[in-house]
């Protein structure tokens, strides 16, 4: 799924700057503060590993993406049959992924941060200067890791969706974390009998993800 929306994005990108006949209308370019690059810290190679209350651990390879995206806004409506006589509008932005994977047990896992503010993804209520790191687990479930545009830092917020706060410092597993993000799911019922969907996440900029609690009673912690 992913190789295939990478390819779409690469097609989409040849064919907007290939000058075809067919007139296209850029509509913004969304670059990707490099502050919120900081948001993510996995690169390519990293080996992360996380404990179980069972005592088993858990690793993950990560796969660190950075690129531009076009997402082209539907067509002028009631064309037909003339449709390509009308230019398309689209607009582009970059984005920085992780993906980090686990082959025992199938795992992924998706983090992603965009020019836009991760608008995009879901329609949620939030102010024009907040923006949210989106989380996946096997690209079945999405959560949102608030944070401010204007010092990108991870901020408290409450919506119908999920519910954050931010710590100052944490004790984990015996390590003191400082800054972490506290985000409760609140409304995951279309995932509730998928495995690994979980309900809480820790977070901060410095190690990624502390720990994730399941809601088949499981978690997987962070082992530094």
């Amino acid at each position: 799924m992913q190789a295939r929306k990478v390819l779409f994005t690469v097609l989409l990108g040849i064919l907007i700057l290939s000058g075809c006949d067919r007139k296209y209308v850029n509509l913004g370019r969304y670059p990707l503060d490099k502050e919120a690059e900081k948001l993510i810290p996995y690169q390519t190679g990293d080996i992360v590993r996380f404990l179980t209350p069972e005592g088993d651990t858990v690793s993950f390879t990560a796969t660190r993406l950075q690129a531009w995206s076009y997402d082209t806004l539907p067509p002028v409506p009631n064309c037909q049959p003339n449709c390509d006589e009308y230019p398309r509008e689209f607009f582009s932005y970059e984005y920085v992924k992780a993906i980090l994977e686990c082959t025992n047990p199938r795992i992924e896992i998706q983090l992603e941060v965009d020019g836009l503010g991760g608008r995009g993804l879901m329609q949620i209520n939030m102010p024009q200067d907040t923006g949210y790191l989106s989380l996946t687990i096997n690209d079945n479930f999405l959560s949102m890791l608030p944070y401010s545009m204007n010092d990108y830092e991870f901020i408290d917020f409450d919506d119908y969706y999920f519910t954050t706060r931010i710590h100052q410092s944490m004790s984990i597993g015996g390590k003191t974390y400082y800054n972490v993000a506290e985000v409760f799911i609140t409304y995951n019922d279309f995932t509730d009998t998928l495995p690994y969907n979980y309900y809480k996440v820790l977070y901060n900029k410095d190690s990624g993800i502390i720990e994730l609690q399941l809601k088949n009673g499981s978690s997987l912690r962070l082992i530094e």
